[in-house]
């Protein structure tokens, strides 16, 4: 450290001479008190050479004792005593440093060295009304001492009087002329502690006039407009850079932030074209300013018009990542534009398959589109490559079902269903379909289960309210609940025709056949074109009331529909049910 301290304030080499040394040692004892000896003064300039060797050998123990013999013998030796306070500062022994120090200033003034000395142990021990003293004395001096005049913008700013600490600020650049470092710490000053937004501002402004070659200076500028909510102002210096730069995308981009802060969101879509056609920016930066600057409700609802444009852009710009293109995919979808969407995610996996939520996004859009096929495949391979995420089995589930291998969509519904956490709403589609599927593999049991465990989860789900209640009745148990569901399911969809005659087919299983008969002619009015079934309950219904004509009539437009349905047949033969 002692090393550190002397070679900063002395740039000296080693091999210089001792009679080098003397030569210094008599010029900082140019003027020794009256009645000092030849002798003595030659002896004191040769021990102070001689301690002075000790200090460019670097042995600082032995420079220290041949100084501190010299101070104490020769009382009158100002370069001693700076020199030993120089050491004593380098071993933080502060307060013997500072006697010295105020020793070799009351004998010599005039030596600026041993005042910035002095002045620095002042700054270091916190002596700061001794310092302020001191730097007054020596400007009085030397006014244009800019070392001094930066000590005392210190001092006043360490004692908490920032704005007369602007003002030595302020002769350091009359002198030097305008600089980065003085700018910024008049900026700050003005900007943190003086709380002066002009003031703060004009010296940014006599920075970047200074240096017109520097954009930086006006980014300064810039962000500190922003800082402090003055949207305008800082557009206006933005609009400079532009200017001087139009293919700057950075700067295009904070712009876009001043806009948006504006609330200007037009001004935001036209400045972000701009940046996201560039390539001197990459995509990632690139999205993360987007979703900065476009909030979800925006990008889905608000301005997804906007939104998808950007996108575009992006995409364009950069055709092969991966991301954007899931986004864009994303943004189609939500468009209605499920083959572009479909395209887009398709690509993105092909380039990186390592992203769960693009399967997922693809499976979605695969289902909306009807897409058996692609659902089927895509489903089976997201389900090997992320083998613990619940969606893939659903979807697999479903195309199995469809297939008619509801024993084997069974078993994937179970499996998924076990990886589901905290989603009660994914449970309740589960439990759903696993309720269609035991129907399907005639599991009455499990799928009473399944479906009770559906409106565990939503009470309100008319869906399995219906299919569960028209269930119960085609087996003919549990039917007061089965009305009470169905009733449910038509409260909710008063108008839904497979409803009403669920509802109309439990009165039927319940011999109230008068309401049944109610229920299936609103049915029947409610369906533009009846399917068989529709008209093989009606039949039944007319019978029970003893309208048998009618009734075959109906069974007979069931089998127009469908000539499969041998029972219904039958019962026009007969002309009865077949019971």
């Amino acid at each position: 450290m002692i090393a550190r301290f002397i070679k900063l304030l002395f740039v000296v080499s080693i091999l210089l001479t001792i009679n080098v040394v003397q030569a210094q040692t008599d010029e900082a004892n140019a003027k020794p008190p009256k009645g000092i000896s030849e002798a003595e003064l030659k002896a004191n300039a040769d021990a102070f050479a001689a301690a002075y060797k000790f200090l460019l050998l670097e042995n600082y123990t032995s420079a220290q004792k041949n100084f501190e013999e010299i101070v104490n013998k020769y009382k009158w030796d100002a370069a001693s005593r700076y020199e030993l306070a120089r050491i004593y500062a380098g071993t933080d022994k502060i307060p013997e440093a500072v006697e010295l120090a105020e020793g070799a200033y009351q004998l010599d003034p005039s030596n600026k060295w041993y005042g910035e000395l002095l002045g620095s142990l002042y700054e270091q021990s916190g002596q700061t009304p001794k310092l302020i003293k001191l730097i007054e004395k020596m400007l009085r001096q030397d006014p244009n001492n800019t070392a001094a005049l930066e000590k005392m913008a210190s001092a006043w700013l360490n004692s908490g009087k920032p704005a007369k600490a602007i003002v030595y600020l302020n002769k350091i650049e009359a002198l030097e002329g305008v600089s980065e470092p003085l700018s910024l710490q008049k900026h700050k000053i003005y900007a943190e502690q003086l709380k002066k937004k002009k003031e703060a501002a004009r010296e940014l402004i006599h920075l970047a006039d200074a240096f017109p070659e520097e954009d930086k200076y006006l980014m300064m500028l810039a962000e500190y407009y922003g800082k402090n909510s003055d949207y305008k102002e800082a557009v206006k210096v933005y609009d400079q850079l532009l200017a001087r730069n139009p293919d700057n995308v950075y700067t295009a981009i904070s712009m876009a932030d001043m806009y948006n802060k504006m609330g200007d969101r037009e001004k935001v879509r036209e400045t972000l074209h701009q940046a996201f056609a560039s390539k001197e920016l990459g995509a990632e930066p690139k999205l993360q300013v987007f979703l900065t600057l476009y909030t979800p409700e925006q990008i889905y609802t608000t301005e997804k018009e906007a939104a998808l444009d950007l996108v575009n852009i992006l995409n364009a710009t950069h055709p092969n990542d991966p991301k954007l293109l899931a986004i864009r995919g994303d943004l189609l979808y939500k468009s209605k534009r499920e083959e572009e969407a479909r395209t887009n995610l398709l690509q993105s996996i092909a380039i990186d398959s390592s992203r769960y939520f693009v399967w997922e996004q693809l499976m979605f859009v695969m289902s909306a589109m009807n897409d058996t096929l692609g659902l089927t495949s895509f489903s089976y391979r997201c389900r090997q490559l992320f083998p613990f995420q619940p969606i893939p089995y659903f979807f697999e589930g479903l195309m199995k079902a469809r297939a008619g291998q509801h024993a084997e969509a069974a078993r994937i519904f179970r499996e998924g269903k076990a990886l589901v956490t905290d989603n009660n709403a994914l449970l309740e589609q589960f439990a759903m379909f696993l309720g269609d599927t035991y129907h399907a593999l005639n599991l009455p049991a499990e799928s009473d289960s399944a479906y009770e465990e559906t409106l565990r989860y939503n009470p309100e789900n008319i869906y399995v309210l219906n299919n569960y209640a028209y269930y119960l009745s085609e087996r003919g148990v549990l039917l007061g609940k089965a009305e009470k569901m169905s009733a449910k399911a038509i409260a909710a969809e008063p108008n839904n025709a497979t409803y009403l005659d669920t509802y109309a087919w439990v009165l039927f299983k319940l011999g109230r056949y008068e309401e049944s008969h109610f229920w299936m002619s609103k049915t029947l009015a409610a369906e533009e074109k009846p399917g068989a079934t529709l008209y093989d309950h009606a039949g039944d219904i007319l019978f029970k009331l003893n309208r048998v004509d009618e009734a075959v009539q109906m069974w007979q437009k069931a089998l127009l529909i469908n000539a499969a349905l041998k029972e219904v047949e039958l019962k026009i033969n007969r002309r009865s049910l077949n019971e």
